[in-house]
């Protein structure tokens, strides 16, 4: 039987590094592409990119995560995580590849006080949310059976390979500087391992 064959989009993040490693020691045939390789808001690369691979499953790990800078520019956000989840899921489906995606919990407005679950009606706040939101609705649109998952505050090693690194990394480096720490108060997030994520992604397909 023919190994599976996985396309990775976005494997130069903390994410994608996990996933690339997790995907390859379970035998899979691993080709991960970064922003520099693809750009997933081109339509045309992204179509002809997933044609001349031919992939079983593509992982869409690549995402624009500037939560802030999203309220006072949206397009940016929106042309990643909206209309490149579009691209990506027309591409998918015009050579019956399954498609795994990746949201937030910025969908819901945080006001359950409980643990939210897939039956919940999303309530996005903000510009990043209503971006990521618009995403999972095009993935279901052009695909049968897309994977969605939703996750929050994603950390790992790979943060040490990105420019912006992650929340946990931050919090200990400023730790052991012995300054005062200050943060936003009115923010609840469940912090995720990358590598534990990447394990249950390859779990699931």
């Amino acid at each position: 039987m023919p190994k599976q064959k996985v396309l990775i989009l976005g494997n130069a993040g903390q994410l994608g590094r996990e996933l690339m490693k997790e995907f390859a020691g379970r035998g899979w045939v691993v080709t991960g592409l970064d922003r520099a390789e693809i750009d997933i808001a081109n339509r045309f690369q992204v179509e002809e990119c997933i044609a001349a691979i031919d992939p079983h499953w593509v992982i869409n790990a690549a995402a624009y995560n500037q939560v802030d800078v999203a309220e006072r520019e949206p397009h940016p956000a929106f042309a990643v995580n909206a209309l490149a989840v579009k691209n990506v899921a027309v591409a998918c489906r015009q050579v019956d590849a399954r498609l795994v995606h990746y949201s937030t919990d910025y969908v819901f407005d945080g006001t359950a006080g409980r643990p939210y679950t897939e039956e919940d009606p999303p309530r996005p706040l903000g510009a990043y949310g209503v971006s990521k939101l618009a995403g999972e609705m095009f993935a279901h649109a052009y695909l049968d059976d897309p994977l969605i998952i939703r996750t929050s505050g994603v950390f790992g090693p790979g943060g040490l390979h990105t420019a912006r690194g992650n929340f946990v990394e931050l919090m200990l480096r400023l730790a052991a500087s012995g300054r005062a720490i200050r943060v936003v108060e009115d923010h609840v997030a469940s912090p995720t391992y990358a590598p534990w994520l990447a394990a249950r992604t390859a779990d699931l397909v």
